[in-house]
């Protein structure tokens, strides 16, 4: 906006000031593409089995209301964890155990966030390479106490 009242200031005519302006606006384009373009980290994808895991997830009352606070508050930093990871290796708080495609978060002996990947599998015997999974989704939320 700056830059368009600079234009205008500088005594730009209509038609000149709309070029004007569409220049501007193709150059924050262009740094925006390559801002993305140079971001290469891959974050976990997150999907809910179930609208009452979605709203623990989301809604701090609600999940104060089922879990306790603490554990709301623990599940809240751990949800943000699981969405920046890269993968669930990269989670550093807690406890992970991986079995088959089975994947347990424990945190302090409050909570355990129970995922499995979610993509459809080839067959019922397929196990996925935990490493590699980019999209998994929260099956449960347990009071481990």
């Amino acid at each position: 906006m700056a830059d368009a009242a600079e234009g205008v200031r500088a005594g730009l005519k209509f038609r000149d000031l709309t070029g004007y302006v569409r220049t501007i606006l193709s150059r924050l384009r262009y740094q925006t593409n390559v801002q993305v373009a140079e971001r290469s980290e891959v974050y976990l994808l997150i999907s809910y089995n179930s609208e009452l895991i979605r709203e623990v997830c989301f809604n701090s009352s609600f999940a104060i209301k089922h879990l306790g606070e603490k554990a709301a508050v623990s599940l809240h930093a751990r949800h943000s964890d699981i969405q920046a990871a890269g993968n669930v290796y990269d989670l550093l708080v807690g406890h992970l155990s991986v079995d088959g495609n089975l994947c347990v978060l424990t945190v302090q002996d409050l909570l355990s966030i129970v995922m499995v990947p979610n993509y459809r599998a080839a067959d019922r015997f397929q196990v996925y390479d935990w490493s590699t999974v980019e999209r998994v989704k929260l099956m449960g939320i347990n009071d481990v106490k």
